[in-house]
């Protein structure tokens, strides 16, 4: 679980500096809020990152 935390770490920060590299004028302010933009709406996992069909949560039966 650490790992994988420390991954997740890793890319947010990779992905920062992308912003950073793509846009350098821009503020701290401004590169938090494209990733928090970014976080949101990820291209790929728009519904998360698992596999198979999104379900409702919590299920009910």
């Amino acid at each position: 679980m650490r790992l994988a935390l420390e991954l997740s770490a890793v890319a947010d920060a990779m992905r920062a500096q992308r912003f950073r590299r793509e846009r350098p004028n821009a503020s701290e302010d401004e590169i938090e809020a494209l990733m928090e933009a970014w976080r949101g709406e990820r291209p790929g996992a728009e519904a998360g990152d698992s596999a198979g069909r999104s379900v409702q949560w919590p299920r009910r039966r």
